[in-house]
């Protein structure tokens, strides 16, 4: 479980660095919710993948490409579980939005709540139930990242490329959630809990598309530029 250990050895390292200004943050402000700072740091779980990925698809011994893949999937999905586990520890956060989201259907039934509401709650409820996806999507783009990087660009400007990459997951994750919840859950009368899906689907494009040519990789047909992975010869 060699991959699986690096992974999560480097996804602890990133937390770490992301955690600790979250909770500095939330002890200077003093007012923020506990709920707040736990979706913070589920949420810097989830991004801690990506590097993570990077460097463990960095670390793939020539020939077992196939065995170094399962093994990074028994990482990320602790780490989706761990991000999960931490919305779930936090009482009320998922049982209790499930129940206030059946409470709330019953209101609307009644006509004694309006869509807001009820989209507010649901779209929390979904999201909360996404997160664990969301990291396993992180951590295989991030590990696809590092694979596809050496035939994209020289050595000397890979880093940019990470940072990049990183760069335009978080803003463009920030854009589609809060444009969603904006335009969308807070201004249809109808049910939109369908919002919550859509900050998932660029990174899930980003790894569909790469899913076929690292298939490819872990089959042999092609190579990394790394010394000793050797080009497929039939």
């Amino acid at each position: 479980m060699r991959a699986a250990r690096r992974f999560l050895a480097v996804a602890a390292g990133w937390l770490m660095i992301m955690a600790v200004p979250l909770i500095v943050l939330h002890l200077i402000a003093g007012d923020l919710e506990a709920v707040t700072l736990v979706r913070g740091l589920a949420g810097a779980i989830v991004l801690a993948g990506y590097p993570a990925g990077i460097v463990a698809a960095q670390d793939v011994p020539a020939g077992r490409r196939w065995r170094s893949l399962l093994e990074l999937a028994a990482g990320a999905g602790a780490l989706a579980l761990l991000a999960f586990a931490l919305l779930a520890w936090v009482p009320g956060l998922v049982g209790g939005e499930r129940a206030t989201l059946s409470q709330l259907a019953a209101a609307m039934r009644a006509n004694e709540t309006n869509w807001e509401t009820f989209n507010d709650a649901a779209w929390r409820y979904y999201s909360t139930w996404l997160t664990p996806v969301s990291s396993m999507l992180y951590s295989a783009l991030g590990f696809q990242v590092g694979i596809w990087s050496g035939h994209a660009v020289p050595d000397v400007f890979r880093r940019g490329l990470y940072w990049a990459v990183a760069f335009g997951l978080v803003v463009t994750g920030y854009i589609v959630s809060d444009g969603a919840y904006e335009t969308i859950v807070l201004h249809t009368a109808a049910d939109a809990g369908f919002a919550a899906f859509l900050p998932v689907l660029f990174p899930l494009g980003l790894v569909a598309g790469l899913t076929l040519p690292t298939v490819a990789w872990c089959r042999g047909v092609v190579s990394s530029d790394r010394p000793g992975d050797e080009p497929y010869r039939p």
